[in-house]
């Protein structure tokens, strides 16, 4: 079994508030929420967002649906991920942002499952390998498809050896 956290904020630069707009009635995040529900091998699911006035609206809802909200650093994802993982005391941790409303519960599944059955530290649907370096790439999977598993071993050796903003 595994343990979800979503990532969302209202202060996308590119549209900012989406998780929060409605669509027929309903914020974005509740698509996400609701798909992510369906998932067979998630044990416990946790929405981090930052600690900004602004995404008060987004704890506000979240709590009306009954899920827990994490609060953390509005610049370092890296760092919100890591503390909220450790606060839950996650051990494999699948990540979803929240501007995917049309998240595969069985591609989840499908994920963890592979995790679980290898000797992974990480695996993305989304991620591969060129020259040695991690890219983005959708594999075949449309976009709002990505789905990262990884172990709390992996987000913390990766939250004390980040030096960058971009790691």
């Amino acid at each position: 079994m595994a343990d979800a956290i979503i990532q969302a904020r209202m202060g996308s630069t590119r549209l900012p508030g989406k998780v929060m707009m409605l669509i027929r009635g309903k914020p974005l995040l509740y698509y996400v929420i609701n798909q992510m529900k369906h998932s067979t091998k998630l044990s416990k699911l946790i929405v981090a967002t930052t600690e900004m006035e602004i995404d008060n609206k987004i704890v506000e809802y979240v709590s009306s649906l009954g899920f827990e909200v994490y609060r953390g650093a509005s610049e370092d994802v890296l760092d919100r991920y890591y503390k909220c993982a450790k606060k839950y005391q996650f051990n494999v941790i699948v990540r979803v942002t929240s501007d995917c409303p049309l998240i595969d519960p069985g591609l989840i599944d499908k994920c963890v499952n592979t995790f679980e059955e290898n000797d992974f530290d990480y695996l993305s649907n989304v991620n591969t390998t060129k020259d040695g370096r991690w890219v983005y790439d959708v594999c075949g999977f449309p976009l709002g498809f990505g789905v990262g598993v990884f172990n709390f071993d992996a987000v913390e050796k990766a939250w004390r050896y980040a030096k960058k903003p971009s790691e």
